[in-house]
């Protein structure tokens, strides 16, 4: 199937259907099966389809697994990625910020977390400020590189 996105689309859209009709919508496979089709689905290309079966897998995940599980994290890298890509600047602004937010008030959040939001925070205004040229982007795209070059680096990673 990786060689035949229509295939795998259709695979991963029939396994999504099944699994919402058969389980629920907020069964943790129905949200997998969810992010998944999004995730083919994003293979082509952003669209309104992709952003909201994101928004869907995230809203499902942040219910059943809470802010910092590995699944709500993945769906919400994706969100903001699709976001990006569509060029819809604002709103991916609005769910990295909304996470920076939770991030500062949840002891328990992965480490790592603030570096990648920080990070990718500047991404967002370096690419905000190629599109919309002069409306103060790339000042704040310093700004974020400033912040994230003042946090502390990244905890080492065990060897495997």
């Amino acid at each position: 199937l990786q060689g035949d996105r229509e295939s795998a689309a259709t695979f991963a859209r029939t396994a999504f259907e099944g699994r919402a009709r058969t389980l629920g919508d907020r069964h943790p496979a129905t949200l997998r099966s969810c992010y998944n089709l999004a995730r083919v689905l994003d293979g082509r290309g952003a669209s309104d389809e992709v952003i909201g079966m994101y928004r869907r897998a995230l809203g499902g995940f942040r219910v059943v697994y809470g802010e910092f599980h590995a699944h709500t994290i993945a769906s919400r890298n994706s969100l903001s990625g699709a976001l990006l890509n569509a060029g819809r600047f604002a709103e991916c602004r609005d769910l990295l910020q909304e996470e920076l937010e939770l991030l500062g008030q949840q002891q328990s959040a992965p480490a790592d977390r603030r570096r990648a939001v920080v990070r990718a925070l500047g991404i967002l205004y370096e690419k905000w400020d190629a599109a919309e040229p002069g409306q103060g982007h790339g000042a704040k795209a310093t700004e974020w590189k400033t912040t994230l070059e003042a946090l502390p680096p990244e905890p080492a990673k065990a060897p495997k």
